[in-house]
C-alpha cells in the first residue's frame, strides 16, 4: 500500500489527460471530473486514473461496461471510493489497471488472499503509457490483472 509520492518520475493530472485524451484538459470540461482542471498540476493517483480512463472508454471509444462487476469484489478496497467503484471494477475487470497481491497482509501469508486496488498510490508515466496502450489495444489488456 503506497499512498506517497516515492517515484520521481509521478505523472501529473494534466500530463494524464493529455496523453490520454490527446487534448488539453481544459477543452474537456464537462466530460472529465473538475478537480483535473482545478488540481492539473498535482500528481495523478490509481483511483483519479481509473476514473479518466473509464470515461475515455465509455465516451470516446464507446465501449460497454461489463455489466457484472462482482468479480470486482476480490479487491479489499473496491469499496473504499463510493463513486470511484464503477471505474475501478471496469479498468481492473478490462484487464488496463492491476491489483496488487499485498500476501503478507493476510492472515496465511498465501498469494491472492489479500487483493487491493490500491487506489492512492501514484500513478508513473511508465505505468500511464502502459494503462493507454491497453486502453488503445485490446490485445496488450491483462488477462491476469494482478502483481
Amino acid at each position: 500500500m503506497n499512498s506517497g509520492s516515492d517515484n520521481k518520475d509521478c505523472i501529473t493530472r494534466e500530463a494524464f489527460v493529455r496523453l490520454l485524451f490527446d487534448k488539453d484538459p481544459k477543452e474537456l470540461a464537462g466530460l472529465i471530473p473538475s478537480e483535473n482542471l482545478y488540481y492539473a498540476a498535482e500528481e495523478i493517483d490509481r483511483r483519479s486514473a481509473a476514473s479518466l480512463i473509464h470515461i475515455f472508454l465509455r465516451e470516446i471509444q464507446k465501449e460497454p461496461d461489463i455489466t457484472d462487476i462482482t468479480p470486482a469484489s476480490i479487491l479489499r478496497d473496491l469499496y473504499d471510493c463510493r463513486v470511484c467503484v464503477d471505474h475501478i471494477a471496469q479498468v481492473y475487470l478490462k484487464g488496463i489497471m492491476e491489483s496488487f497481491d499485498y500476501k503478507e497482509l493476510s492472515k496465511t501469508g498465501k498469494a491472492g488472499e489479500f487483493l487491493l486496488f490500491d487506489g492512492l498510490k501514484k500513478v508513473t508515466s511508465k505505468e500511464a503509457a502502459e494503462y493507454r496502450d491497453r486502453v488503445l489495444n485490446r490485445a496488450q489488456r491483462l488477462k491476469n490483472p494482478t502483481k
